[in-house]
């Protein structure tokens, strides 16, 4: 219950927030269904539970500095979430600097190569978990180095670099040789480059640290993390409140700096 009552203010927070922005205003509406504005599936998908932590926090969003804070989220973090300028290359925000999901990850550089590689062998505690959340914390995939170069535009593909991870671990840019240099900047492009994996938290077997790596014709990936990593981590908040943690201390973990506040728009008779 805790965990979707911090899940229920960070849905109502971010949604707020969007409303703000006009993203949509153009089309005549004012959010989408898809992951561009908040997923939505139907009510269809709604439970006793889900309805109680929506009216025990109603109501209830996070502020900052007397404005309503952004307060996105994702799937699982896969240890540290991100912070939100490295994800998005916009302004660093306070509360989406990035934070620890895992006390056991604070014991992992996981900005290099060495620490993720160390992380991603390290098998944390998953009592209690549903299959889906354990899902997230150990996949592997694989791609065909043809395959992978055609996903960049390339007709061979001779090396692989990683340029620079988050401190999540999340690769962040990479830079493909192949008859020319291609040079992706960003989580979501690299992910996609590789057939839509997971999270960009991953590493490439048989590749260290960041020198040119030459992939073989079957290049096998071994990750951790669901999504961008950053604001809260529906299966870190999970884990939180399964060893006690309120709502109030799980939203404070990923959103630092951030109030609650049920008074925030004015009474219009």
């Amino acid at each position: 219950l805790e965990a979707l009552k911090a899940q229920a203010v960070a849905a109502r927070t971010h949604a707020v927030s969007l409303l703000t922005n006009n993203r949509h205003k153009e089309q005549g509406y004012d959010l989408c269904s898809s992951t561009h504005c908040q997923v939505y599936k139907g009510k269809h998908l709604r439970n006793p539970l889900i309805e109680e932590a929506v009216m025990q926090s109603a109501s209830e969003i996070l502020i900052l500095d007397d404005r309503v804070a952004d307060a996105t989220y994702h799937s699982s973090c896969g240890g540290k979430t991100e912070s939100s300028a490295k994800i998005w290359k916009g302004t660093p925000l306070p509360h989406l600097s990035g934070s620890l999901c895992y006390p056991e990850a604070a014991d992992y550089d996981l900005s290099t190569e060495e620490g993720v590689a160390a992380w991603l062998g390290h098998k944390p505690d998953t009592t209690g978990m549903s299959s889906w959340e354990k899902a997230s914390l150990s996949w592997k995939r694989s791609i065909s180095r043809t395959k992978l170069a055609s996903n960049l535009g390339l007709n061979q593909l001779r090396e692989i670099r990683i340029l620079n991870r988050g401190d999540s671990g999340r690769i962040l840019k990479m830079a493909f040789i192949g008859e020319r240099e291609v040079v992706l900047d960003g989580e979501f492009k690299i992910r996609q480059a590789f057939g839509n994996l997971p999270s960009s938290l991953f590493c490439l077997q048989g590749m260290h640290g960041t020198d040119r790596f030459k992939p073989p014709s079957q290049i096998m990936i071994v990750g951790r993390g669901s999504g961008h990593g950053v604001g809260l981590c529906q299966v870190g908040a999970l884990r939180k409140a399964r060893a006690g943690m309120t709502y109030e201390e799980i939203l404070q973990n990923y959103y630092p700096h951030t109030v609650i506040s049920t008074d925030w728009m004015p009474y219009e008779p």
